[in-house]
């Protein structure tokens, strides 16, 4: 895994509530503060925003999302994250 992406994925779990808030809204500080993190310029950060935003509201749906631990959450945020990241961004 390239450093920036563990550095990504070290940044969600600090800030996971408030990257889920904020995907939610579809934007935010620590949203833009994780895409620089990939090195996702500004017109990459609109497209991975979208595409995380898409993938996020499926996990969401999930009946089991509201009882799972903080660490799955993490995980699976990350997941889409690097799956957008890595289509659209420098640092895939």
């Amino acid at each position: 895994m390239p450093v920036l992406f563990y550095a990504a994925a070290q940044f969600i779990d600090r800030t996971y509530p408030e990257l889920e808030q904020e995907t939610v809204q579809g934007n935010g500080e620590h949203m833009v503060a994780m895409l620089n993190i990939l090195e996702c310029g500004q017109i990459e950060q609109q497209a991975v925003r979208k595409g995380i935003r898409s993938d996020f509201a499926e996990v969401l749906a999930n009946d089991n999302y509201a009882e799972m631990p903080h660490h799955e959450k993490a995980d699976s945020y990350y997941r889409i994250v690097a799956k957008h990241a890595s289509q659209q961004c420098a640092a895939s």
